[in-house]
């Protein structure tokens, strides 16, 4: 991590905050559950 280049450090936290801001808009604010993911195959 530390030899990267300081845009692609910049790039991958701002990726992460938004990950983070938008699963806080999901849950509210993080006191509801996140959704969960169903990986059964529609047949």
């Amino acid at each position: 991590m530390v030899s990267l280049d300081h845009l692609a450090v910049y790039l991958g936290l701002s990726w992460l905050a938004i990950g983070v801001l938008y699963l806080a808009v999901l849950t509210g604010g993080f006191r509801r559950q996140p959704p969960e993911m169903d990986f059964q195959e529609a047949t």
